[in-house]
């Protein structure tokens, strides 16, 4: 069939009918945004607090993976998905730091970490 795709008997082009669902992905995730930002922001600053990370990053970063989602339409509860996808953000950060510190308390007990800072980022 080439350049075309067929949507129920009728044959479209398909880069009109890619054009039509980036414009309707796009309105979809524009109307989540206007319906439940604010809340969820509110959510997680009276559930985490300021931050780290802040609570505006943390739902805007739910924002971009809903707006990664190839067909976010067919998410049946929105408003479950971004508060679930905000909080799992909150622990990877959690995680992320912990971590860190984990390496950090680990390199400086070695006296790597000191070593590392006596190196020239000039010397070749």
């Amino acid at each position: 069939m080439g350049d075309y795709a067929q949507t129920g008997t009728v044959f479209v082009d398909k880069p009109d009918l890619l054009r039509a669902n980036k414009a309707e992905h796009r309105s979809f995730v524009a109307q989540a945004y206007a319906r439940y930002h604010g809340e969820i922001v509110k959510f997680i600053l009276r559930s985490y607090g300021e931050g780290p990370p802040s609570p505006q990053d943390v739902v805007q970063q739910a924002f971009l993976k809903l707006a990664q989602c190839e067909q976010p339409s067919q998410i049946r509860n929105m408003r479950a998905f971004l508060y679930k996808t905000s909080i799992n953000i909150i622990i990877d950060h959690h995680r992320g730091e912990k971590r860190r510190e984990k390496l950090l308390r680990h390199y400086s007990a070695n006296g790597t970490y000191e070593k590392c800072d006596q190196i020239d980022p000039n010397a070749s």
